[in-house]
């Protein structure tokens, strides 16, 4: 999940994948992040390192089950008049006034690995609370399936009393605003749920990525409790 915040002049991104994630990072961001009713909101689904990224992912249909972007009144299917392989992945008029969340799921990928590169892996993403040694198996090529799963927060015009976004969408693995950024001032916190299959995810670790304006970006990490907050 990725987010700007033009009010506090700095932009954080929450990767909100699998419990096993490989491969690259994945972000959905749109070109900006506040915009005025009837204006065109062309979001990008970038890949790599947060801020450092390689490449631009195309729409992929065969791999997205789920492209909806949520409001205070309805849900929108973002899939409706998409074209495979389309760039940026969506290209929506903005025909709401508030809060609107961007919500991104992907179909399972399988990647081939050699014995003992996922525990690695894990080790160097600090990932916790996992037993594995693919060596044990004493097989040449070790398979990992992994799933992603993506938000994004805009806003059109400015934001009243919506609460929308803070109610889980459905998605296996799931970070939760538990305050509208939007309003936030500088120096105040930015508090989030983790959720695993809807329920509270304890003992989580979640990394921050932010970067401050005219700053290089860095990761700061923190645990959830015991009500994945």
């Amino acid at each position: 999940m990725s987010m700007n915040f033009k009010i506090s002049a700095f932009f954080i991104c929450f990767l909100l994948c699998s419990i096993f994630i490989y491969s690259h990072d994945y972000v959905l961001t749109p070109e900006k992040f506040n915009y005025e009713k009837g204006e065109t909101m062309l979001v990008h689904l970038m890949v790599g390192e947060i801020y450092n990224y390689e490449f631009e992912r195309e729409l992929q249909l065969n791999m997205t089950p789920r492209f909806q972007l949520y409001t205070q009144k309805k849900v929108t299917s973002l899939l409706v008049n998409a074209t495979d392989s389309m760039i940026p992945v969506a290209e929506h008029t903005v025909d709401f006034e508030g809060l609107g969340m961007l919500v991104m799921e992907r179909n399972p990928s399988m990647i081939e690995e050699k014995p003992g590169a996922f525990e690695n892996y894990l080790g160097e993403e600090r990932v916790n609370g996992i037993i594995f040694d693919s060596t044990a198996w004493k097989k040449k090529v070790v398979k990992e399936r992994y799933t992603r799963y993506l938000k994004s927060l805009v806003l059109s015009g400015t934001s009243d009393k919506e609460d929308f976004y803070m109610q889980p969408v459905g998605l296996k693995l799931e970070i939760i605003l538990l305050v509208n950024p939007f309003v936030l001032k500088p120096e105040e916190e930015v508090v989030v749920q983790v959720l695993l299959d809807g329920k509270p995810f304890a003992n989580s670790l979640l990394g921050i990525t932010q970067q401050t304006y005219k700053s290089a970006p860095f990761t700061d990490y923190a645990f959830t409790d015991k009500k994945g907050i």
